[in-house]
């Protein structure tokens, strides 16, 4: 039939191994240069708004005791 297993090994020894793949050179990350650290800006503090003058209160009218009637005497 075709070519036996013997024939194969025979021809196997002629055969040359594959050639091992070279590890491709992996280049090393170029670290970013790192800015010079710079102050953080510190926000003004902002001046609260000043309440306008309120006026004097006004008093407020207590009114007066409403008198209990008294019982009228029988």
């Amino acid at each position: 039939m075709g070519i036996s297993n013997k024939e194969i090994n025979g021809l196997n020894k002629y055969q040359q191994p594959p050639p091992n793949p070279k590890p491709i050179p992996v280049p090393e990350p170029v670290p970013e240069p790192t800015p010079e650290p710079q102050p953080i800006p510190v926000p003004e503090p902002i001046p609260e708004p000043t309440p306008e003058p309120t006026p004097e209160p006004k008093p407020i009218p207590i009114p007066e005791p409403i008198p209990e009637p008294t019982p009228e005497p029988k």
